[in-house]
């Protein structure tokens, strides 16, 4: 389901040390949309190799476009699609 797509997202980002959920209170994160922050220096980065590999990370709004990133989990989102991204987020980290 989308609720339990969105928990796995939150939980491999907060498994990564640079990356944090912006919404800290698990109960009102929303599940269609994860939204990421991170040091303005690695926004930039990750966003510029995303579009490199073909991803799109949504940006942020206002003053978090800078820090923050945003994922889509609808789901006309694959399976396939989801661990392909994972695997780019954990490749980068490396």
């Amino acid at each position: 389901t989308i609720k339990e797509r969105s928990t796995e997202w939150y939980s491999f980002f907060e498994n990564l040390p640079m990356f944090d959920p912006y919404i800290s209170e698990k109960q009102v994160r929303s599940i269609t949309v994860q939204t990421i922050k991170a040091p303005e220096e690695l926004i930039v980065q990750i966003k510029k190799a995303a579009k490199a590999a073909n991803f799109e990370l949504g940006s942020g709004y206002g003053d978090l476009k800078n820090s923050t990133f945003r994922i889509a989990n609808f789901p006309a989102i694959s399976p396939s699609e989801i661990e392909a991204l994972k695997s780019f987020f954990s490749s980068f980290v490396k």
